[in-house]
């Protein structure tokens, strides 16, 4: 009987120091995420602020992190961004990224077209690559010149219908 309560008492004692183990090192809820650190900028297309556009990094080399998050921002009025990868403008782990941009023509609606028509929406097609460092990242200033937009789809002379289609 004393041989059996011996084992049990050294399966708790594993069991106590694997859990001791895992919580200093760290092994908690968000473990998993990168060290972040802050990227500014700012950008202007045809000399107007794409208010709301979403710009966002996809990673070059290696996943951010395990979940692969992808790091990104919204343009503000006044045409600036700050990046966040896993909260309110956290900014992004080291690394090479790709810069890409979608402006929607209407962020209300997900299916809204891209106003940029995917031109710089993958890591094919990136605006440009750049480098985070392990410190605050402040970009220079983006300005498109003389690109073309896609514009709203026009609306049906019918509420509720696409264009080109009518009740008689």
């Amino acid at each position: 009987m004393m041989r059996h309560e011996f084992s049990e008492l050294r399966q708790w004692f594993v069991v106590a120091m694997v859990i001791s183990f895992a919580l200093s090192t760290g092994c908690g809820v968000e473990a998993w995420k990168a060290k972040t650190y802050p990227v500014s900028g700012s950008i202007q297309i045809n000399g107007v602020v794409p208010e709301n556009a979403y710009v966002y990094l996809r990673p070059l080399n290696q996943p951010v992190d395990i979940a692969e998050s992808m790091p990104f921002a919204i343009v503000q009025p006044d045409g600036t961004f700050e990046f966040m990868t896993y909260d309110a403008d956290d900014g992004v782990p080291p690394g090479q990224y790709a810069l890409c941009i979608m402006w929607k023509v209407d962020n209300s609606r997900p299916n809204s077209p891209d106003q940029l028509a995917g031109r710089y929406a993958s890591v094919e097609n990136a605006l440009t690559e750049i480098t985070i460092e392990e410190r605050a990242n402040v970009l220079d200033p983006i300005e498109l010149t003389g690109e073309k937009l896609v514009s709203a789809p026009k609306a049906s002379k019918t509420p509720g219908l696409p264009e080109g289609i009518a009740l008689d």
